[in-house]
C-alpha cells in the first residue's frame, strides 16, 4: 500500500479509502487484461515507468523532451516526466479533460482519474479504473511508438 500513497504523492492527490487503495493496488493482476497492459500498469503505479527525465540520468545524450510536445512542434518541448505525459502535456490534455469532465465529477477531477474513484459504489470505481488505465496505457503506447497521430485525429475519435 505503501506504493500507492507514494504515487498519490507523486500525482499531488490524496490518498482515497482503504477499499480504493486495495484495488489500484492489485490493479495489474486484473486476469482479463493483457500481460503488456499489466506489466505497465504495476509500472504505472509503482512510479516505475522510463518517462524521458527518468531515462535522461541512465543514458547520455538522450533527449528528455516531450515526445508529444515535440512531434507536435511545440517548441521549445518540456521535459518528459509522468504528470506531463499523463495529465499536463498540451497534445495530451485536452483528451484526458474531455474524459475527466464526462465520466468524473469536476471537483478531485485528478483523483477521479487516476485513482478510478467516481462513485460510493466499489463496482463503478473497479469499471471505470479499467477504463481510464486503458486511457493511460494507450497514451503510454502511442509515446513509445514515437508515432504520434494528429491532433484532429485524435480529437474526432475521442467525440
Amino acid at each position: 500500500m505503501e506504493q500507492v500513497k507514494t504515487f498519490a504523492k507523486i500525482t499531488d492527490s490524496s490518498v482515497p479509502s482503504n477499499a480504493r487503495l486495495k484495488h489500484i493496488h492489485l490493479a495489474w493482476t486484473k486476469k482479463f487484461l493483457p500481460y503488456k497492459m499489466c506489466t505497465f500498469l504495476f509500472k504505472f503505479y509503482s512510479n516505475l515507468l522510463g518517462t524521458g527525465n527518468r531515462v535522461a540520468h541512465f543514458v547520455g545524450d538522450f533527449d528528455s523532451s516531450c515526445t508529444f510536445c515535440t512531434a507536435g512542434l511545440l517548441l521549445p518541448s518540456p521535459i518528459e516526466s509522468f504528470l506531463h505525459i499523463f495529465l499536463h502535456c498540451p497534445l495530451v490534455n485536452p483528451i484526458v479533460s474531455a474524459i475527466i469532465s464526462k465520466y468524473t465529477t469536476i471537483e478531485n477531477a485528478e483523483l477521479n482519474y487516476f485513482c478510478g474513484t467516481v462513485s460510493k459504489n466499489e463496482r463503478w470505481n473497479t469499471t471505470f479504473s479499467v477504463f481510464f488505465d486503458t486511457i493511460k496505457y494507450v497514451i503510454w503506447q502511442v509515446n513509445l511508438d514515437k508515432k504520434v497521430p494528429s491532433l484532429n485525429a485524435v480529437k474526432t475519435e475521442v467525440r
